[in-house]
């Protein structure tokens, strides 16, 4: 497989486990060459490429605005610790002090939501939307060239590009190549000649501004991924040490055994209204939910929704319950006679739910104080609505 010519915003050590992989590379320098999709603004020393209006990137890849941002709230916490020591002490006006500090922090977690936030995604969304093989419209940093096509479509089609200029390797297995951000390079994969297997691992960096040798144990002459990197690592060794387990592959490994029944109970109601039909839906949920709960467990979003399927409309789901779990004890949920209150039903724009099959499932997302999101999900059914409209039962079915 091909990953089309493109380069990365970030320093990037392949390591190849299985299969092989071949490289054609073209430095930063060649860049206004390559024909890439987007508007170059900048190409700064290191390598680090910026598009569009994008004069907010430094060289290191970080962005003004959430540094500007991510300062504040360090100095806002700072603030509210001092406060809440004063408080503590008894000392007058401390209050004061407290909710002042409390409400500039609070001002400041909104500017970050509103805008994106110092920490709000993970700094390799680049490399989520450029990942290999993406099926997504190719972003700014891709080429516009088409290395399969013949020398003589490249000449007509680019005139500019010149494919002699081209670094060729290729890595093995057990070997690395060191690619730092900017380099354009095409990437063909191949697998081992007695297996279909190919593994790649890869470390992504954000690339470095100070480029000289003695720089090497400091490499950014800004502090803000040093620290920002050491407050992650913190955090991430407090929870593991609270929760006393021990870091290890497969706590990011992990899967639980969640233990989920849902049962059906019948229907408070089945009307047509003006454009629609509305169901109210009474089920029974119970579901264990604890051994998905790990030492790096910051919280988790559980919802119940209805889903199903109508002629007019393929795919239908509507959430009848959500809640956030804070700790691993909350995770154990008894849900008896769960429905909906009119008028937030289960609705369907049109007049097909007489009689429609429907599944209910509930879904959890593990929020991690340091890495990936993880989702799953059971479902159960598939059940029937009634045949015929019923009118509103209020709160009787499933009443004992």
């Amino acid at each position: 497989s091909s990953s089309g010519l493109h380069h990365d915003f970030h320093d990037n050590l392949y390591v190849l486990l299985r299969g092989r992989k071949r490289f054609k590379l073209f430095p930063p320098t060649l860049s206004h060459e390559l024909y890439p999709r987007g508007k170059i603004s900048k190409i700064y020393s290191n390598g680090r490429i910026v598009y569009g209006k994008g004069s907010r990137v430094a060289a290191d890849g970080s962005d003004a605005v959430e540094v500007s941002l991510w300062r504040r709230r360090r100095a806002a916490e700072g603030k509210l610790a001092e406060a809440q020591k004063a408080l503590a002490a008894g000392e007058a006006g401390a209050e004061d002090y407290v909710e002042e500090a409390e409400r500039e922090l609070d001002d400041l977690l909104d500017q970050a939501l509103e805008g994106g936030g110092w920490d709000a995604g993970d700094e390799f969304e680049t490399f989520e939307e450029e990942e290999e093989g993406s099926e997504q419209e190719a972003p700014d940093s891709f080429s516009q060239i088409d290395l399969a096509l013949s020398p003589d479509t490249l000449r007509h089609k680019f005139p500019k590009f010149r494919p002699e200029a081209a670094i060729e390797c290729e890595v093995r297995s057990g070997q690395s190549l060191y690619l730092p951000a900017g380099w354009w390079h095409e990437v063909t994969s191949y697998s081992e000649p007695d297996s279909n297997q190919h593994i790649a691992l890869n470390y992504w960096v954000h690339p470095p501004d100070r480029l000289e040798v003695e720089s090497q144990h400091r490499p950014y002459s800004s502090d803000y991924w040093p620290i920002l990197w050491s407050e992650r690592h913190a955090m991430l060794i407090k929870h593991r040490d609270e929760a006393g387990q021990q870091e290890n592959v497969a706590d990011f490994m992990h899967k639980g055994a969640a233990d989920v029944s849902i049962r059906y109970k019948g229907v408070d109601g089945l009307q047509r209204e003006p454009g629609n039909d509305r169901a109210y839906v009474v089920v029974d949920v119970e579901a264990d939910l604890r051994s998905e709960w790990t030492w790096n467990t910051k919280q988790m979003f559980v919802y119940v929704t209805v889903d199903f399927v109508t002629t007019r409309h393929p795919r239908n789901s509507v959430v009848m319950y959500s809640r956030i779990i804070q700790s691993k004890e909350e995770a154990a949920m008894v849900l008896h006679d769960l429905r909906q209150q009119y008028p937030y039903a289960v609705t369907e724009r049109g007049y097909d739910f007489r009689g429609a099959q429907f599944n209910v499932t509930l879904s959890w997302n593990s929020m991690p104080h340091v890495g990936v999101l993880r989702t799953a999900s059971r479902s159960a059914g598939p059940w029937n609505l009634p045949k015929d409209y019923v009118a509103l039962q209020h709160g009787r079915v499933g009443s004992s």
